[in-house]
């Protein structure tokens, strides 16, 4: 496979993530990038070596490259989004696609008129974890799946002074709660119906968000989201014959653990009385303390390392697509990243909360 040339417009934390994680791809390199400020864009092309060239974020998109990716506040993905497909480049934006389902519908609209391959930077989805979890949910492994629970949570919001800024699509809905969502929307799909709350903080963003998922075959699905909490940050999926945790944190996965559903007990009335003395009690709880859950009823553990720092797998599935011909990913189709803000839009109209105007682009 040739070498994709890429140009990352953005230089803050995910852009570093992003083009740092290409080192672990010999078929990406980063070729350009574009910020509105010249003096950023030439640290950060210092800070990591790199030999390219910097511009604004148009004469980015215009440069000698095959893709874009969007790095900058998610207030500005739709904006920078559309001046990369519109100039014929493969396009990767960063979680979250944009901050509304109009926009994203906007966007993959504007992407299928021009023919041109996009995409959502849900980098999680990529790793070789998820992508085995993914399988073993498609064989019926759990059985007829009818829950989903997960969260996400840190209390880090000062690492990256956006995510306190509601104009630029800060919070803990559009930061946080669109990765356990974007699992929820590929094991369930579409929910019929959506009840949630958000807790706003002094800045004005929501730092806490939760959220109920309904579905017509009476699955349910629960997330919640912190920037104010550190939550589990795991992803359970049950089924009718058992259950597969994705262990924390869910958003960098490396481990589940595959456990088989307990046997049901006996009907009423016909008791088992020699299990339910103080000794068998005792014995049962001696061995789950010295037994690994993992290895004990039949419970097994499931272990998928991955390359480098995550971020490479999705720029190599942009360049395995384009180099195929198709616009869309099927890992990441631009379906699910309009589902899932559909669903953030339904959390906020729940919560009787407004997205507030973005300030002038930057």
């Amino acid at each position: 496979m040739s070498v994709c040339r890429w140009a990352v417009l953005g230089t803050g934390q995910v852009a570093r993530k992003f083009t740092l994680g290409l080192r672990a791809s010999p078929n990406s390199r980063v070729s350009a990038v574009g910020s509105r400020s010249h003096e950023s864009a030439r640290v950060f092309v210092d800070e990591l070596g790199l030999a390219c060239p910097t511009f604004d974020y148009q004469g980015a998109v215009g440069a000698d490259v095959d893709a874009v990716y969007v790095a900058t506040p998610p207030a500005t993905h739709l904006r920078l989004a559309l001046l990369s497909v519109s100039a014929g480049r493969a396009t990767l934006v960063e979680k979250p696609f944009t901050v509304t389902g109009a926009e994203a519908r906007e966007l993959a609209e504007a992407a299928h008129r021009q023919g041109v391959f996009c995409m959502e930077a849900m980098w999680t989805r990529f790793l070789p974890l998820p992508r085995a979890v993914d399988g073993l949910l498609r064989e019926g492994v759990i059985g007829e799946l009818h829950t989903v629970v997960g969260g996400f949570g840190t209390a880090d919001a000062m690492s990256a002074p956006h995510l306190l800024d509601p104009t630029l699509g800060g919070g803990a809905l559009l930061d946080r709660a669109v990765y356990p969502l974007s699992f929820v929307i590929r094991a369930l799909g579409l929910p019929s119906g959506v009840a949630g709350d958000l807790t706003e903080g002094r800045t004005g963003v929501d730092e806490e968000a939760a959220a109920v998922l309904r579905y017509d075959n009476g699955a349910l699905a629960v997330v919640h989201a912190s920037l104010r909490s550190h939550l589990a940050n795991d992803l359970r999926y049950v089924g009718t014959e058992g259950s597969i945790v994705v262990q924390s944190p869910a958003y960098r996965p490396v481990s589940a653990l595959i456990a088989r559903a307990e046997p049901r007990g006996r009907p009423a009335g016909t008791g088992q009385p020699l299990l339910e003395r103080s000794l068998a009690h005792g014995v049962r709880q001696a061995v789950s303390a010295l037994t690994p859950r993992s290895l004990s009823n039949g419970n097994r553990p499931l272990w998928r390392p991955y390359r480098g720092n995550g971020y490479q797998y999705q720029a190599e599935e942009v360049a395995a697509c384009v180099a195929a011909g198709r616009t869309e990913s099927t890992i990441m189709p631009l379906a699910d990243s309009i589902a899932v803000l559909d669903v953030v839009d339904q959390i906020r109209s729940a919560a009787h909360v407004e997205m507030p105007h973005p300030p002038e682009a930057p």
